[in-house]
């Protein structure tokens, strides 16, 4: 899927001591004024300390510049 991000209007990525530890995946949706979040992945051993807190909120922000009315994430049972 990573050949996909090129459509994606923002792209953050989270490193620590120089290696690459999470990212997150972000669309706009300009019909309904939706930000939809695809991807979000924090790398096992990096868990637990604020990776995902982080690209949540940059993404969180992003939407409010894109002043979108929604904030969009869909899981499924599948997801692991």
């Amino acid at each position: 899927e990573v050949d996909d991000w090129p459509a994606f209007e923002h792209v953050a990525v989270a490193e620590l001591a120089g290696r690459v530890v999470g990212v997150a995946a972000l669309k706009q949706v300009r019909w309904n004024r939706r930000a939809e979040l695809w991807h979000l992945y924090v790398d096992r051993a990096a868990r637990g300390r604020g990776v995902g807190r982080l690209l949540l909120e940059q993404a969180r922000q992003v939407a409010r510049q894109w002043d979108v009315r929604a904030l969009w994430l869909e899981t499924q049972t599948i997801n692991y």
